[in-house]
């Protein structure tokens, strides 16, 4: 059984390799998947890759305050969260903003 359970496990089954940029998104109230498993994950991606030198492959942890499962706080803070994930995802493919 502990045969499957490692091989099915996101965090055994990190690789000694580079990854790409990746932004894991937890919340500190969340009763469904424990916030320090996505501590634990993200901290095992960084140690295995490596450190990225010229900072274009980030390895981040987002830990949204007062946020459970499935976020909540409103349209205010739906707005937010997407604007941080955008410009994420803008960073660390290149795209430039335009007016």
């Amino acid at each position: 059984m502990i045969d499957f359970v490692l091989k099915v496990s996101p965090l055994h089954s990190v690789k000694k390799q580079k990854y790409p940029a990746m932004l894991v998104v937890t919340g500190d109230h969340d009763d469904r998947v424990v916030p320090s498993h996505s501590y634990k994950y993200i901290a095992e991606l960084q140690n295995k890759a490596g450190h990225d030198v010229d900072g274009q492959r980030p390895l981040l942890l987002w830990v949204r305050k007062d946020a459970g499962h499935s976020g909540g706080g409103g349209t205010l803070k739906a707005m937010e969260e997407t604007s941080e994930t955008f410009g994420f995802m803008a960073k660390v493919t290149g795209v430039k903003w335009q007016d």
